[in-house]
């Protein structure tokens, strides 16, 4: 008797999501740190707010961790290779390729996930919302506390001029409920 129909159940994506400053990379990186298992922790270049071999939260928080451009450099890589666990923060970053990628990896490794479901516009932004759909998914949407009022915010608001670019920085952004979202 064969198992592999089981194989959905025994690796489950989980996907930390929501607004600026609503902890998902500190969630990301206690279940990092907590895992004994053999593990690896990525970000996406764009993630200025550190080292290029530093995976940071907003709070100073921060591991060892490997940086790229696109999500495939890791398949030959020596520590994905030999991990169980796979930690990405700033999955939005890696755009639609992120779906694709988990969609054929998912069998072979467990997946935490880290990122923005929505830019500034509120527009999709990355494949966060896509993989939640996925079969065996376990999402946790963190609010943040919206900067005029307190209340909770879903959403991310872009305080600065924009020209087109993708902007990192956290002074460009603050976390607001859906009544402070101009």
């Amino acid at each position: 008797m064969t198992y592999s129909h089981l194989k959905d159940v025994l690796y489950p994506i989980k996907v930390f999501y929501g607004p600026m400053f609503s902890k998902k990379s500190t969630n990301l990186l206690k279940m990092y740190i907590d895992s004994k298992e053999p593990k690896m922790i990525i970000s996406h270049t764009f993630d200025t707010r550190c080292d290029s071999d530093v995976i940071n939260t907003h709070d100073g928080d921060y591991v060892k961790g490997i940086k790229v451009k696109s999500i495939y450099e890791i398949l030959d890589m020596k520590d994905y290779k030999k991990a169980k666990e796979v930690y990405i923060d700033e999955s939005q970053f890696f755009g639609k390729k992120l779906y694709n990628f988990i969609s054929k990896e998912r069998f072979k490794k467990k997946f935490i996930l880290a990122g923005l479901d929505l830019d500034s516009d509120l527009n999709q932004f990355g494949s966060l919302l896509d993989i939640i759909k996925l079969k065996n998914v376990i999402s946790h949407r963190m609010p943040s506390k919206c900067y005029i009022c307190n209340s909770k915010a879903f959403y991310t608001l872009c305080v600065v001029k924009k020209n087109g670019q993708i902007l990192s920085g956290s002074s460009e952004y603050k976390p607001c409920c859906k009544v402070h979202h101009k």
